[in-house]
């Protein structure tokens, strides 16, 4: 299949009745949402296994946006990376199934950078994790209880300076990896590839040290 032959929809909202009903008559098994609006449950509920985010941010901790900024500025290096969790009514409070990281340079990359090599490393992991699902394999979220929650907003320009003064005084990196175990990856689902659905919606060098955070378990 190649893409053109993709079933594809260009709305003005994920939200709205036609990208309802587009989904409703393709009938997918999963959903990947690649966009900066909160779903309603009648469009992320229409998936068989559900409807999936890759948020820029480690959850429980870094809710919300720019996950990856806040820890950065938090100098919480061990939580520089991204979620794969499950969509629910809430805001990025699913289930959550990976928790995956990158290399990065605090002093020469930018904060988007960042997030986004995040999701890109990973993105074998997570075709592993939703082939799984696919298959009708269970695999178990990761346990965060007890652990913090909170929500977190735009980037200040404040703490984006306090950020790079911090990086340049003490600079430190994060690669932090993964160890699930599951099937080879496919990152076009079971049937080949997807519909898609399209809302209109100074440099220095620093050390990279590896840290590793929980992965699930493909059962």
């Amino acid at each position: 299949m190649v893409l053109h032959t993709v079933p594809r929809l260009v709305v003005s909202s994920p939200n709205s009745a036609e990208a309802r009903a587009f989904l409703t008559h393709l009938r997918p098994d999963v959903a990947v949402a690649r966009c900066k609006v909160i779903l309603k449950p009648e469009i992320f509920e229409v998936p068989r296994i559900g409807t999936f985010v890759m948020h820029p941010g480690i959850c429980p901790e870094y809710r919300n946006a720019h996950g990856c900024f806040w820890a950065l500025v938090n100098r919480d290096l061990d939580r520089v990376g991204m979620t794969l969790l499950r969509v629910d009514a809430g805001i990025d409070t699913g289930p959550i199934l990976l928790h995956g990281g990158c290399e990065i340079d605090e002093v020469s990359d930018s904060h988007v950078i960042i997030q986004h090599r995040a999701v890109i490393r990973n993105l074998e992991e997570i075709g592993r994790i939703l082939l799984s699902l696919c298959r009708g394999e269970r695999v178990s979220p990761l346990n965060v209880e007890g652990r913090t929650s909170a929500t977190w907003g735009q980037p200040r320009l404040t703490a984006y300076f306090r950020w790079k003064r911090a990086a340049r005084r003490h600079p430190g990196g994060a690669a932090v990896g993964n160890r699930h175990q599951a099937a080879p990856p496919a990152l076009y689902g079971a049937g080949g590839l997807g519909p898609t659905l399209v809302p209109s919606v100074s440099r220095a060098r620093t050390p990279v040290v590896s840290r590793r955070l929980q992965t699930p378990t493909v059962h």
